[in-house]
């Protein structure tokens, strides 16, 4: 199962337009933000992580679960991430074109499952998945409003949608 799959064109994406760029050229600020959140005492980088949580106008309010906000404070460690945006990096200059053989290859035992509103994947994808392989029926578009990062707020929805395709296998 692909969930809201970042299989092609992550530069190009609306979230890759404006991330690319500060990858390549500001990487520094970012390792200077996160040295200096690293310094502030624990209670208050948990004060603010609950902070930035809790002002992104969750769809499913409560559903935050404490393991999301303990991975928020590990990803500032600097040493986290500078790897992370090396990783994320790499990833803008490798993803680019579908490697539609292997798809192929594969599709028999493959669900797809793209956002309506995926910045990082857009609903052009799903169309453009449909057009190519337009006898697979487990190509979907979300209708249920999930964002790419489902896990921060819907992760049981997805969990529980999730659950039930695995039913039908």
């Amino acid at each position: 199962m692909l969930l809201f799959p970042t299989i092609e064109k992550m530069a190009q994406s609306p979230q890759g337009r404006w991330l690319t760029p500060l990858l390549r050229n500001m990487k520094w600020l970012f390792m200077l933000i996160a040295a200096f959140l690293w310094l502030l005492p624990y209670t208050m980088k948990c004060r603010m992580i609950d902070y930035v949580f809790d002002k992104r106008g969750r769809r499913f309010p409560g559903t935050i679960a404490p393991c999301i906000k303990q991975g928020a404070h590990s990803a500032i460690d600097p040493y986290c991430l500078s790897n992370t945006l090396h990783m994320a990096n790499l990833e803008m200059q490798e993803v680019d074109e579908i490697n539609e053989g292997l798809v192929r290859k594969h599709i028999d035992k493959t669900r797809y499952y793209y956002g309506a509103t995926d910045h990082w994947c857009p609903k052009q994808h799903y169309y453009d998945m449909k057009e190519r392989f337009p006898d697979h029926d487990k190509i979907e578009l979300c209708s249920d409003g999930f964002r790419h990062a489902f896990i921060i707020d819907a992760s049981r929805p997805m969990a529980a949608k999730v659950s039930e395709w695995l039913k039908l296998l």
